[in-house]
């Protein structure tokens, strides 16, 4: 596995350069924290909106759907900023994206059920599958 460098080809001994370490007319690296805080937000709201609608929680679960979402979006667009900067290992980011996609597609399904569940009982069976 390749390591994740900077645009600019520069990085440490694990492919990085260390913000605090730039070297003059080099960029420092973006912080990252931002992306990671949206991803384990998201995977936290991800898990209380699947438990929620298990429970049949449904007042508590129509919040936590539509905010998972959000920060999966917003993931995302940090996502595709670190994207721009970086150099990630082909073979590595084939398959993230190929994951990531199918991921995003799958929760259309899960959107488009729950609006008609919130209409009509018989969407349960299909949101729930």
């Amino acid at each position: 596995m390749g390591a994740i460098v900077g645009r600019n080809g520069a990085g440490d001994k694990a492919g990085l350069l260390h913000p605090n370490e730039a070297e003059p007319n080099i960029a420092p690296m973006p912080p990252t924290l931002p992306f990671w805080l949206a991803f384990v937000t998201t995977v936290l709201l991800l898990v209380g909106s699947l438990a929620t609608g298990w429970l049949r929680r449904r007042r508590l679960h129509l919040w936590l759907g539509p905010l998972t979402m959000v920060s999966l979006a917003i993931a995302i667009l940090l996502t595709e900023q670190l994207l721009r900067r970086y150099e990630f290992p082909q073979e590595v980011l084939r398959v993230h994206l190929w994951f990531a996609k199918a991921g995003g597609l799958l929760a259309l399904p899960v959107i488009a059920t729950g609006v008609w569940l919130w209409r009509s009982e018989r969407a349960r069976l299909w949101h729930q599958i």
